[in-house]
Parts: structure tokens; C-alpha cells; sequence
């Protein structure tokens, strides 16, 4: 049993509620769906569950963790179960769910009408079925994108850090978990110390202030993650949102003192370091 517990612990605990947004062709908006965060819990808990319940993604092999990329073979098709690992955490996913829901006649008006959709179909969590491979490609293109994404994030991080005189050699965490878990995508040293960093494909920045301070509303496109938790003091040392329209610039931004919001993450002015 010990994948399945490997398994419980790579899901992460929502720390936001979402809304889904549901477009027509046209991309215009036709269905908001709102999720709580122990609704999101909730589900991704049943997502999850489906999952382990399936000897061949928790088969033991010496050495290796379920978030490890290894292969399993099904009649079906091979299978990365790092993947796999990944759809209980991916709003994609259930994006995808509830258009499934949609077309297969039922009614989806909240999260509770979602979750009761997954508890009763949790066959489709199953390589036998077509929907699984559907979502294997949603996780596993995501995965790819993700890792562009960071590779972009390396050289424009690099690219400062030289520009201002530092030579940094940026890499992946160690522990992949770390990487699952607590939003660590990138490390470098810097003065004998391990430095973080956490990176975001970023939809828009506005400019507001609150409480007489000065702060950037960064918006994202995916998942919102703590960057940092002000009551502990931990998290990353750097925020990298990069930009995939022409233009629109990426930014460096120091993590401390950064809050995750509902759809944003505040970011003091002061935290600003680079932009391209």
C-alpha cells in the first residue's frame, strides 16, 4: 500500500475556491461553475480515489514513486504514471468532465451537481475507457507545455541574473515532489543558499492598492498556488510569470509577502524585480 499513500499525500489541498468557465465555439461564456475549496477538495479526493483503486497504478517497484515517470503497459496503450498522478490537481480536467456531463444529458449548476456526476462515473478514471485517454493527453500535453514554459523561465532568469553580474546555475528540484507539492519549479544557489523559484503562464497585470500600500493584481492562466504563506513565513523566494503574448512583457517579482487571492495573486510593488 505504500503508492497508495505516496498517491494521498502528491494530491495537493486546495488553498482557493475556482470557478469553472464553460465557452461555446464562438468562446463565448454559457456556464459558470463555482467550487468552494473543501468542495475541491472533495472532489479531487474522489478523482484520486478512483484512481488508486487500480492495482496498476500503485504496483510496486523498488526504488520508484508513483510521481516518478515510469511506464506501465495496459491493453490499451502504455501509460507515464507521473501523468496519471497529476489529474486529481488539474482544472483542465474537470473542465473537460463537465463538458463530458453536459453532453451526456445531465444537468451541471454547481459543484455539488459535479461531484455527484464523478461518484457515479468513476469508470471513466478507467484505461478501458476512451474518456481516460482523453484526459491522459489533457494531463500529459499540460505537462509538456509546463515544461517549455519553465525552460523559458530558466533562460529569461538567467538572462537577468547575468545582466546584473550573478551567475546562477538554475535547475530542476531534486525531490519531483517538491516540485508537486510546493510549487517549487526551479532552484538555484546564491551565497551558500538554495533559492526557489515558482513559475506561472501570466494572463494580465493590473496595478491597485489596498490599505494605503502598493500592490500588482498578477492573473494567471491555470491553478492558483500559495507562493507564500505570511503566517509561517515560507514559501518561494521567487515569482516567474511569463507571457505568451507578444505584448505583454514577463516579470520577476520577489514571493515574500505575496497573497493568494480568489483569481489572483496580490503582489507588493516593492517585490518587483525585472521585467522583459
Amino acid at each position: 500500500m505504500r503508492y497508495i499513500r505516496e498517491f494521498a499525500a502528491y494530491v495537493v489541498k486546495p488553498i482557493q475556491p475556482t470557478t469553472l468557465e464553460l465557452k461555446d465555439k464562438s468562446g463565448k461564456v454559457f456556464l459558470k461553475v463555482y467550487i468552494d475549496v473543501d468542495m475541491l477538495g472533495n472532489i479531487r479526493k474522489t478523482i484520486k480515489g478512483a484512481l488508486m483503486s487500480q492495482p496498476i497504478f500503485h504496483k510496486p517497484i523498488n526504488g520508484q514513486k508513483l510521481y516518478d515517470k515510469r511506464t506501465v503497459s495496459t491493453p490499451q496503450g502504455q501509460i507515464i504514471t507521473e501523468y496519471v498522478a497529476m489529474m486529481p490537481n488539474n482544472i483542465t480536467v474537470l473542465h473537460r468532465i463537465v463538458y463530458k456531463a453536459l453532453r451526456d444529458g445531465h444537468v451541471i449548476d454547481n459543484a455539488q451537481d459535479l461531484l455527484d456526476y464523478i461518484q457515479k462515473n468513476v469508470d471513466m478514471f478507467r484505461p478501458t475507457n476512451s474518456f481516460f485517454w482523453s484526459l491522459y493527453a489533457t494531463v500529459s500535453g499540460k505537462k509538456m507545455m509546463g515544461d517549455d514554459k519553465e525552460m523559458n523561465a530558466e533562460t529569461f532568469f538567467g538572462e537577468y541574473a547575468t545582466s546584473k553580474g550573478i551567475k546562477v546555475q538554475l535547475r530542476k528540484p531534486t525531490d519531483e515532489k517538491d516540485d508537486a507539492l510546493h510549487g517549487v519549479d526551479l532552484v538555484f544557489d546564491h551565497n551558500g543558499k538554495e533559492l526557489t523559484i515558482q513559475v506561472k503562464t501570466l494572463d494580465h497585470v493590473e496595478e491597485t492598492i489596498v490599505d494605503g500600500v502598493e500592490y500588482y493584481k498578477v492573473f494567471i492562466s491555470g491553478d492558483y498556488t500559495e507562493l507564500y504563506n505570511n503566517e509561517t513565513k515560507k514559501g518561494v523566494d521567487y515569482f516567474v510569470v511569463m507571457s505568451t503574448k507578444e505584448t505583454m512583457p514577463s516579470y520577476i517579482f520577489r514571493a515574500k509577502g505575496s497573497m493568494t487571492m480568489p483569481g489572483y495573486y496580490l503582489v507588493p510593488k516593492s517585490n518587483f524585480v525585472h521585467k522583459s
